[in-house]
């Protein structure tokens, strides 16, 4: 069993050389790569999907929460350098350890400095809120993410942020979210959670698809019509119109 380890450096050099001291390390790592604007599916204007991965997609074991993959390609918008590797199960705390020796962002106070000055990680979501709750509120979180969901111990088609062991600079994620549901309690378990996701997937999607026609934006409503579909599936119930 693998996870994935992420890490946000300044400068390419210090990237480098954290890469160099993994590589150098007794860790069992794989797929050590850096990932900058000139990666492949990097965008300027637009966030990663489930849909469209964007420069996630060389990352075959993982795909991170929204809010996790936005603040990390924000950091790479301003001119960071993404580390990801694939760690053994437990080797993850030697991994971290020698990160954190390196010079990486510490994420969490970088992501609070760009919320400060009017940075959020999902657009959608802050224009789909103003729509529905007045412009007043456009950063008011009372619409929660499907994705905020999948990040937490709800099994999802996402991998989970491995709370109890990461820091600030250094975040783990399992690569395995459906991992270990044998048991009944287990298979009731998993499906109340996809359930859970679906309904908060499906009331997301109706949402963003108000917005975006409040706001004239095709885009933002085509994506809300595709995650109204994704939480009509994860519940179990086929769509409930045609387009």
């Amino acid at each position: 069993m693998t996870r994935t380890i992420t890490a946000l450096f300044d400068d390419r050099s210090d990237a480098q050389a954290a890469q160099e001291r993994l590589k150098q390390s007794h860790v069992d790592a794989d797929h050590i790569r850096i990932h900058d604007k000139s990666s492949d599916g990097y965008s300027e204007t637009s966030h990663s999907t489930h849909e469209n991965r964007g420069i996630w997609a060389s990352i075959k074991n993982a795909f991170l929460p929204d809010e996790d993959r936005h603040t990390y390609e924000e950091g790479v918008r301003r001119g960071g350098y993404l580390l990801t590797a694939d760690v053994d199960d437990n080797a993850v705390a030697d991994a971290v350890r020698v990160l954190e020796e390196a010079k990486t962002v510490d994420i969490d106070e970088r992501a609070g400095a760009w919320r400060s000055s009017g940075w959020d990680y999902d657009p959608g979501v802050a224009a789909a809120t103003a729509a529905s709750y007045g412009a007043g509120n456009a950063t008011d979180r009372s619409v929660t993410s499907a994705d905020d969901i999948a990040s937490t111990s709800t099994p999802s088609i996402y991998s989970r942020r491995d709370l109890d062991r990461i820091s600030s600079r250094v975040r783990s994620y399992g690569n395995d979210p459906y991992t270990g549901h044998s048991t009944n309690s287990d298979a009731h378990d998993h499906s109340v959670g996809n359930k859970a996701k679906g309904m908060a997937d499906e009331v997301l999607g109706n949402v963003k698809q108000a917005a975006g026609s409040v706001f004239g934006n095709d885009r933002l409503k085509q994506d809300g019509v595709d995650q109204e579909r994704r939480g009509e599936a994860e519940q179990g119930k086929g769509p409930d119109r045609f387009y």
